[in-house]
């Protein structure tokens, strides 16, 4: 299977690690299927042999929107994708494949007033759409799994929990070697 896995690696923080552990886990737990990174920083992508960055530029973060909606389908169509996953909270319109839908918090539900009114009004419709769309979401905390089915009025059962892993590289060095190893 040809599986799709929409990521904005070039900016630092959690949804950026996320990803890249995402694409590790695969590439060593699954041989069978090749793996489509779609990022706007292909040089960020792990390596292996099942695993291929594909270069959707994204001008900035205000043209996420576009990243989201022209330039990840563009490019599920024209690799012939079977599956996306998207790492960060938003379906593309119109998406013809089978999608899943990593969704980290409900923050735009529960704490609007620490986005812009358009912030948080452009982050609960994405929200919205993938998880209509999606046929599996995927959230990181039983409480993110409640307080996502309670805001998206969505069978708690669609929601998988999936507690994200450490990413020993991060971790600050501590003589020498990572503090994680220790």
């Amino acid at each position: 299977m040809r599986i799709g896995i929409a990521a904005v690696l070039g900016t630092c923080g959690g949804p950026r690690t996320y990803a890249r552990a995402l694409v590790e886990a695969l590439a060593r737990a699954d041989a069978d299927h090749e793996y489509w990174v779609l990022t706007d920083c292909p040089a960020a992508v792990p390596r292996a042999p099942q695993v291929h960055a594909v270069h959707v530029p994204l001008a900035s973060r205000y043209a996420q929107p576009w990243w989201d909606h022209v330039g990840v389908p563009g490019a599920v169509r024209s690799l012939g994708l079977e599956l996306l996953h998207h790492t960060k909270a938003a379906l593309p319109l119109g998406l013809a494949v089978p999608s899943v839908v990593s969704v980290y918090d409900a923050a735009p539900f529960l704490h609007a007033r620490t986005f812009t009114r358009l912030q948080a009004l452009h982050h609960r419709e994405h929200i919205r759409h993938a998880a209509r769309r999606a046929g599996r979401i995927v959230t990181v905390s039983e409480e993110a799994r409640d307080e996502l089915a309670q805001a998206l009025a969505v069978d708690r059962e669609r929601i998988a929990v999936v507690p994200p892993g450490s990413d020993e590289s991060a971790a600050p060095a501590v003589g020498g070697r990572p503090a994680a190893m220790d």
